[in-house]
């Protein structure tokens, strides 16, 4: 066998053609990015239900305050403190079901304002639609009970809160 003839036969048939396609790794690492991914965005579509869910009730609970703020605001300024205490959040807008309490605290008077001025400050807990509790009154009877004052303020908190002064 000529230098040629082993040439032409190793060329000929000696190597082989691949198959197109793809192979078994490739097809394997292609699902698993595909996995990673849809995953990431069915986790993504999931909390933003999560926020919406959260946002609703911050919203409704804020909307609540301001309503029992004008009924406070139409009351005559010197019955303004018999407002102080609980209130229901199911008389604004919550759900029966949902547990959920507002406290209204009035201050008459205060280190540099004159007597014409009250300060009412109104405070909302209440539990999400999937039990998340915010604000501090975690048992929502509206007083601040033994181990719900979490920042030692001595006052209920909450993240939905109104502050305001009503004059006389």
């Amino acid at each position: 066998m000529d230098r040629r003839e082993f040439f032409f036969r190793r060329r000929a048939g000696g190597v082989k053609k691949r198959a197109k396609g793809f192979t078994l790794v490739e097809v394997v690492f292609a699902l698993a990015i595909l996995a990673v991914t849809l995953s990431g965005l069915l986790l993504t579509y999931i909390s933003m239900f999560v926020l919406t869910d959260m946002q609703r009730d911050h919203a409704l609970a804020s909307n609540s305050l301001l309503a029992k703020l004008e009924e406070i605001r139409a009351m005559d300024f010197d019955n303004i403190p018999a407002a102080a205490g609980p209130f229901n959040l199911t008389d604004y807008g919550f759900t029966d079901g949902q547990l959920s309490r507002g406290r209204v605290d009035v201050v008459t008077s205060f280190s540099g304002y004159p007597a014409t001025l009250t300060r009412v400050r109104l405070v909302a807990s209440y539990a999400t639609r999937l039990n998340r509790t915010v604000g501090e009154d975690r048992n929502f009877n509206g007083i601040l009970d033994s181990g719900e004052d979490v920042n030692n303020n001595s006052r209920l908190d909450s993240s939905a809160e109104v502050v305001t002064l009503i004059a006389r």
